[in-house]
């Protein structure tokens, strides 16, 4: 859902200096799987405009988690509904933002849905 390869041709042309790209294609290439839960018990401060590549945003803010809770199932594979709600929200960052204020309400509402989809 988004142009990773052009990152990893901007890197070797030293346009951009990334990190998360070849953890990315490190990831894929062992055929491994990334989770992004909905909760978290920490909250990710780099997107203040303080950072190198970061602009101000909240679009990363999550619930965060008040006490140590961890139940991990051993069964883990790809949840296709959960790939497409993240395909979703991912592809909404690079959306602008005049499309991104009329769509706000729709997104919701399909993320909801593969969400409610899942439980």
């Amino acid at each position: 859902s988004y142009d990773f390869f052009d990152q990893i041709t901007q890197n070797k042309k030293n346009n951009i200096n990334t990190w998360a790209i070849f953890w990315y294609a490190s990831v894929y290439l062992s055929k491994g799987l990334s989770l992004h839960p909905k909760d978290s018990y920490i909250e990710n401060i780099g997107h203040d405009s303080e950072g190198t590549h970061c602009s101000k945003s909240n679009s990363f803010d999550v619930k965060l988690i008040k006490e140590l809770k961890v139940d991990f199932n051993t069964n883990i594979k790809d949840n296709q509904k959960v790939r497409k709600a993240c395909e979703v929200f991912f592809n909404s960052l690079s959306i602008p933002l005049y499309i991104k204020v009329l769509n706000k309400i729709n997104k919701i509402n399909k993320i909801n849905k593969i969400i409610k989809g899942i439980k």
